[in-house]
């Protein structure tokens, strides 16, 4: 044993025991660094092992509605009136859709709405203005009729995160259970004001999630962010909103790092979330991949 340490102890395998203790400790803080060449050589494995085995369809019944060219030439330019959108909901009710999802925001007032209309007139002399209205009152307020439509409908509405939008923080229409004590404000991605739907519009929808998308090195979406935080509320995003309408379920329950069952070696971190028995694995800031 004394001849081992001595061995150790000698001034040469001294001066390699440092270096290997450096060479750890520059590496380390190199990571922590998460340098922008570390992050290229990530992207590029995970995008391999996408590429070597994706993941297989599961074949789940669900359909999208696209706004292709034909039609745009069937049905006109887009934005199309919103009462052709209220036909729209009312006949994939009467087809029996589980749920509809808009991954689009009616933001502003629907531009072929009477009010919209007559705004665009210009000046009018009185008897003008009252010619105008009293056509105008014949035609349907597509606003309205959407609304009422998306009332009779399991229809799930989006947000996405604005900053500088006056509009402030969108409506939270589904409850949430939390497992652990981790700090969410710390862990999710934060939104501090969203472009959202007229106040008619998201009031009437069963659900209303979050279309943004996590910042990214370059034109690939890699994880979508499953939630986020504003104010002292947890906001989904819109693909788990359309699951949990389309099951019926009330809200979410969301796992941490601070949980019983988990070891978080100090750090705060989301470990999955639930909705009814569907449960689902995140990163730690509460990703999807």
């Amino acid at each position: 044993m004394k001849g081992v340490l001595g061995t150790w102890l000698k001034p040469a395998n001294l001066l390699l025991v440092f270096l290997a203790m450096v060479l750890v400790a520059g590496a380390w803080t190199w990571r922590l660094g998460d340098p922008q060449f570390l992050t290229a050589v990530r992207n590029f494995t995970f995008d391999t092992y996408q590429r070597i085995k994706p993941r297989e369809p599961l074949g789940q019944p669900i359909r999208i509605i696209d706004i292709d060219e034909d039609a745009i030439a069937r049905y006109g330019q887009w934005p199309w009136p919103r009462a052709r959108i209220a036909e729209m909901v009312d006949r994939l009710r009467n087809l029996g859709a589980a749920v509809v999802v808009f991954d689009m925001v009616f933001s502003e007032p629907d531009p072929s709405k009477p009010e919209s209309l007559l705004s665009r007139l210009g000046q009018l002399d009185a008897s003008e203005r009252a010619d105008a209205e009293r056509v105008l009152a014949t035609l349907p307020d597509g606003d309205r009729e959407l609304a009422e439509a998306i009332s009779l409908t399991p229809v799930v509405t989006g947000f996405f995160n604005q900053p500088l939008s006056r509009a402030g923080l969108p409506a939270d229409k589904s409850g949430e259970a939390i497992i652990g004590n981790a700090p969410l404000d710390e862990i999710l991605p934060a939104i501090t004001s969203s472009v959202r739907n007229l106040p008619a519009i998201e009031e009437a929808a069963a659900g209303n999630g979050s279309i943004t998308l996590s910042e990214q090195t370059d034109d690939l979406i890699r994880k979508v962010p499953m939630f986020l935080r504003g104010g002292d509320r947890n906001y989904p995003a819109l693909s788990i909103e359309a699951i949990r309408v389309a099951l019926g379920e009330r809200g979410y329950v969301l796992k941490t790092t601070a949980a019983g069952t988990e070891i978080s070696a100090g750090a705060n971190a989301m470990v999955s979330f639930r909705i009814g028995q569907l449960e689902v694995p995140v990163t730690e800031d509460g990703s999807f991949l």
